[in-house]
């Protein structure tokens, strides 16, 4: 079918640009450094905690404050981390562009994800 076509070659053209390729570099160097994706799932946890705590209406102590410092810190400390992070926003962003010059071309609003649609929670 010719829209498949068309739809394949689009998203070829978008994994080619330069944001997702730097994005896939940092992803693949992210899962061959256990150290990097030991902090940033511990971070992702420790995220989880705190929100569903929240929800509850559970203050967060300020040891827990402190261990979200300290996990965030050594994040930023490490270049895997920082690379895939930076890298991640950049491809979000180009995602969001992409969607809204759709939008705008067909007159009509797509999503770009909203919590669970992708990007904060999905590595």
């Amino acid at each position: 079918m010719e829209l498949d076509t068309k739809i394949k070659d689009f998203a070829s053209y978008i994994l080619s640009l330069a944001e997702f390729t730097r994005y896939k570099k940092a992803r693949e160097a992210l899962q061959k450094d256990p150290e990097a994706l030991n902090l940033l799932q511990e971070f992702d946890n420790l995220q989880h905690l705190i929100a569903h705590s929240e929800e509850k209406g559970i203050e967060i102590s300020d040891s827990e404050k402190i261990e979200i410092e300290n996990k965030l810190k050594k994040i930023l400390d490490n270049q895997t981390c920082l690379e895939f992070i930076m890298s991640e926003n950049a491809a979000i962003a180009l995602t969001k562009r992409i969607a809204k010059k759709l939008s705008d071309s067909i007159g009509f609003t797509l999503s770009t994800g909203g919590c669970c649609g992708g990007g904060c929670c999905s590595h």
